[in-house]
């Protein structure tokens, strides 16, 4: 609000306040950063980032705790409507788990207990899609393309070539074929040749070797990073892969890989943070419409720059265009006292 505005001074205090809480969030002693990395890398792996709002009895916001995400389950009626959140921590084999205790409940919290973030909303069902999953699923299908490169991974393969066992033959030859049929990690495709001189007593293996040109294993690994650089919506520039790249071309990358992954999440959280953290801070409705939390992403720009937005905003100044104060709103500086009358230079 304007600085003439009666409120701007309550409002800056409570926006003091706020950012104070949000710098420690929790009786733990958790910085901002520790809490926000704990939450987005569950909301990463499995699409659910969790924050607890805990309240006192009052019904005052006390802290901001990150719970494990995909241990949270929205819990829908048969509308579709969110009924409350329920955790479930007493599964059996899950890694930092708690051992199932006989007579115990579910925890279970309000709609306005949770904060839950979820980058992949879909109506299917009220988790999002857990990024990891696709890029499961997409490696496993890159791999099966081929026989020979799930092969290829296998360490106990036996590569393809002729057993030559001398002096068997008959019954015997057929039991050995079998016996080597049964070897784990082989591919069922051993060719075994025998033969009835009883003179001939020994084995020889003939490898049919693989030429260069068949072992892609160099090629499968590359096709696996770019698999998963396309699920997490990373852009080759930004894991070092600049060969050949020219410079134009790399800048491109880097600002369209901050549009489209890292601008969305931020957004995300800031709008999660201004519907649900704020309102619950403040207690007022119309308090938190006057207050709007965001990240400063900025980029810095140069000094040539500086100096042609500068002379645009003069000039936009002195024929009245734009007042003092919304040039500052537009540099991200706060308002001054008087600064929003237009006005006009004129000679003289």
């Amino acid at each position: 609000v304007s600085p003439q505005n009666e409120d701007h001074p309550k409002l800056a205090e409570i926006s003091r306040d706020i950012t104070a809480f949000l710098r420690k969030p929790n009786k733990n002693g958790d910085t901002w950063q520790e809490v926000m990395t704990a939450m987005l890398t569950d909301c990463l792996c499995f699409d659910a980032g969790v924050l607890e709002l805990a309240y006192d009895r009052k019904g005052n916001l006390q802290e901001l705790v990150p719970l494990r995400g995909s241990t949270i389950e929205p819990v829908i009626d048969e509308l579709g409507r969110l009924k409350c959140y329920q955790q479930n921590i007493f599964e059996e084999a899950d890694t930092y788990a708690i051992p199932n205790a006989s007579g115990s409940t579910i925890p279970k919290f309000k709609r306005k207990q949770i904060m839950y973030l979820s980058l992949f909303k879909n109506t299917a069902m009220a988790q999002g899609n857990p990024i990891i999953e696709s890029l499961v699923n997409q490696v496993i299908a890159l791999m099966r393309a081929t026989e020979h490169s799930m092969l290829a991974l296998d360490a106990d393969e036996i590569p393809p070539g002729i057993l030559v066992l001398a002096g068997i033959a008959g019954r015997a030859a057929d039991e050995a074929k079998a016996d080597l049929q049964r070897l784990k990690g082989q591919d069922h495709k051993i060719r075994v040749m025998t033969t009835p001189d009883p003179t001939g007593v020994g084995a020889k293996w003939l490898e049919l070797r693989r030429s260069p040109k068949e072992i892609t294993m160099r090629e499968l690994v590359d096709d696996i990073r770019k698999t998963v650089y396309r699920t997490f919506g990373v852009m080759p520039i930004e894991m070092g892969m600049t060969e050949g790249m020219p410079r134009a071309t790399a800048t491109v990358q880097m600002d369209v890989a901050s549009s489209h992954l890292v601008t969305p999440i931020l957004e995300l959280l800031a709008g999660k943070i201004n519907a649900q953290i704020i309102p619950a801070l403040t207690r007022s409705t119309e308090i938190a419409e006057a207050l709007e939390f965001r990240f400063d992403r900025e980029s810095r720009l140069s000094p040539a720059e500086q100096q042609s937005l500068s002379s645009t905003y003069a000039t936009y100044i002195k024929q009245g265009v734009m007042t003092r104060n919304e040039v500052r709103e537009a540099l991200g500086f706060l308002p001054l006292i008087g600064g929003d009358v237009p006005t006009i230079e004129v000679a003289g």
